[in-house]
């Protein structure tokens, strides 16, 4: 396993926040700690949950309780939210904790996928997905991270962290989100986004599964440079199509779940 599966490190208490905490809730510890913002599993009476801590000044807070209003009122599979609570210069969002690993610990856990395990991740990974376009949200940071497979189960994967999500209300839309390095569709950086930039990630994340390390970006043709990597011609080419540089030119999610790649789970 290569160093590029890190991880924030969970640490035993963050005196600077913990010591803010609403009264109720104990047992507060850091299980990721980002450049905007801090997630803590903690307890309340029985329940295990998870808090993520905004800055009350930023707007990002907004933004994602509306989005997650969204979410709700369109019955999207995603950690039931409980609370929320503005606090000495916080906000506090509260889920019900999920029990299970993140993709990457998952991987870590495990041996090497086969090409059939990683196309069946992937189907349902897609159908998921859109799921939530076709109610109008773009994730835009879909990484391993921030995919959990439930109770150990990689096939039940539950989407988490929509920090940097949009509600679509354009074919193409200006956002402030930069993704995550490595996994971040080249019109981040521009500032756009489509419908097809959580297809470069996805893209990405194919990748990583089955051969545990990033594609290469450079100027040779991808799917000579993916196929000399590993996997057969059909996964080259998703992964090729799925990093195709213009976000106007790549499949929709519909597209590739019709790919030739999932019609036969037997060949490999």
């Amino acid at each position: 396993m290569g160093c590029y599966f890190s991880y924030f490190t969970t640490a035993s208490r963050d005196v600077s926040i913990t010591e803010t905490f609403p009264a109720t809730y104990s047992d507060i510890h850091l299980i990721h700690k980002g450049t905007r913002r801090r997630v803590y599993k903690c307890t309340s009476g029985e329940k295990t949950l998870c808090c993520k801590v905004i800055p009350a000044l930023s707007q990002e807070w907004r933004e994602e309780y509306t989005l997650l209003l969204h979410i709700i009122a369109n019955g999207l599979p995603s950690p039931i939210f409980t609370n929320i609570i503005k606090q000495k210069g916080f906000i506090y969002l509260f889920y019900e904790y999920i029990e299970g690993d993140d993709m990457f610990q998952y991987l870590e856990k495990h041996k090497k996928l086969s090409e059939r395990k990683v196309r069946s991740v992937l189907y349902n990974l897609i159908r998921l997905v859109k799921k939530y376009h076709t109610r109008q949200i773009w994730h835009l940071d879909l990484k391993p991270d921030n995919i959990i497979c439930m109770d150990g189960d990689i096939n039940k994967m539950c989407l988490i962290d929509f920090g940097q999500s949009v509600i679509c209300r354009a074919p193409t839309m200006d956002v402030k989100s930069l993704g995550t390095p490595k996994y971040a569709a080249p019109e981040l950086s521009r500032g756009q986004c489509n419908d097809r930039t959580d297809v470069w990630s996805i893209g990405i994340i194919t990748y990583v599964l089955l051969l545990r390390a990033y594609p290469s970006m450079g100027k040779i043709e991808r799917r000579k440079t993916i196929l000399i990597a590993g996997g057969s011609a059909l996964f080259a080419d998703f992964v090729a199509i799925c990093l195709e540089n213009s976000m106007y030119k790549r499949p929709s999610l519909s597209n590739l779940l019709n790919h030739k790649w999932f019609n036969n789970f037997s060949d490999v």
